[in-house]
């Protein structure tokens, strides 16, 4: 489980990199993978899904994600992946 507390305010749809994390342990699968802000689990989605607003949160490399929303400085952002063979 990794906690990232922003240093600064991220607009929506742009790649926030989750230092520490590696995504493709989980293979990218959203049942692998949790994603939370400020404790609130988000929904995973395509990056069409996640540009429309119909998902919260798209996995875009093996530690960064982009958000349907601006990420604010205060925001705590957890990700627990979980190793699939």
């Amino acid at each position: 489980k990794v906690a990232q507390k922003q240093s600064e305010d991220i607009s929506a749809n742009q790649n926030v990199t989750i230092t520490g994390i590696d995504m493709s342990s989980g293979k990218f699968d959203p049942d692998y993978i949790d994603v939370f802000v400020n404790g609130q689990m988000l929904v995973s989605g395509t990056t069409v899904q996640t540009l429309d607003g119909s998902s919260d949160y798209t996995t875009t490399g093996n530690d960064t994600l982009k958000f349907s929303f601006d990420i604010e400085t205060e925001d705590i952002i957890s990700v627990l992946v979980f190793p699939k063979d």
